[in-house]
């Protein structure tokens, strides 16, 4: 979805960072057209299947940014691993492929993000094999778990960030950004009612068939009009299977898509400008429940800019 661009945009336009796109690397075709429609990119830019790149006819860069499909390793996935019982790399296997990207290229920095599952005890064997590559590469790492509720959006949203520095110029221990006071709600982020379709709402039956879900519209247990809402994943903007609700005059509704993205940092209008693009709610969730936060991903690459 390039929270990664978007981030830089926004550095750009407060006269902070500027940065220079050289590719990314989407293998669904629907989703690389929303980030170059979204960005404002060619499309010739995407790489598209990760594991058919030739590293050898990359252009240079600084600046790798990357992640890998959290599927074998997260709590709710299989917990395979990186490899199957056969030695074969797994969907999360394909971390080696953008190791072996960074490896030919030695951009001087490197970040990767993925759910928290993966510094967990039960990845230890995992998170170590990934360090103990990158160290082999030539690179000191250095990991945080950071939460989006405290960089400034009110998403509870944790993830595991891992900043990788070459070790030639490394000369010095990286710290990461410290966090920031939370100074905004939810609502605040709640998208003007013209822009609120009907489709958003839900009808009697599924409130009803919710309500008796304790992990649906049970306040305590859900983002029922909270202040914080709870973490999005790809089913983020499906009525038949929402996260997150709000209440209004109008009923109980799913967040729109613009409002998704503004959730994870994005500037308002994203989603807006995809949904005019043709683009679903539904497809918009989806993108922005598989993102960085760009609010964190922001002040990384300010944390990072004295490196390059």
């Amino acid at each position: 979805m390039g929270a990664a661009h978007e981030s830089f945009t926004q550095l750009e336009q407060g006269n902070k960072i500027k940065g220079n796109l050289i590719n990314y690397c989407e293998f669904v075709g629907h989703i690389a057209k929303m980030y170059s429609i979204l960005h404002n990119v060619s499309i010739d830019k995407n790489l598209g299947d990760i594991t058919q790149v030739d590293e050898s006819k990359l252009d240079d860069f600084d600046l790798m940014i990357y992640g890998f499909p959290c599927t074998d390793v997260s709590m709710l996935g299989s917990q395979t691993g990186f490899f199957d019982e056969d030695g074969n790399l797994t969907r999360s296997g394909l971390l080696f492929e953008a190791l072996r990207i960074a490896k030919h290229k030695q951009p001087k920095i490197l970040i990767a993000e993925n759910v928290k599952a993966l510094v967990n005890r039960n990845n230890k064997e995992n998170f170590e094999l990934m360090i103990s590559e990158l160290d082999s590469m030539g690179y000191n790492s250095y990991w945080k778990i950071m939460d989006a509720k405290k960089y400034g959006i009110p998403h509870s949203r944790q993830r595991v960030f891992i900043v990788s520095i070459r070790k030639d110029i490394d000369d010095e221990k990286y710290e990461f950004p410290i966090e920031v006071e939370l100074n905004t709600i939810a609502s605040d982020y709640y998208d003007d009612d013209k822009y609120i379709n009907d489709e958003l709402y839900l009808n009697e039956h599924q409130i009803q068939m919710y309500a008796k879900n304790a992990m649906r519209l049970k306040k305590q247990y859900s983002s029922l009009n909270r202040d914080i809402i709870i973490c999005q994943t790809t089913k983020q903007g499906q009525v038949s299977n929402p996260q997150n609700f709000v209440e209004d005059n109008r009923g109980v509704r799913i967040m729109s898509g613009n409002e998704d993205l503004k959730l994870q940092g994005f500037r308002n209008g994203c989603g807006l400008k995809l949904l005019k693009n043709g683009f679903t709610t539904a497809q918009i969730g989806f993108v922005s429940g598989n993102s960085l936060c760009v609010s964190i991903m922001k002040k990384l690459i300010i944390s990072v800019e004295k490196y390059i």
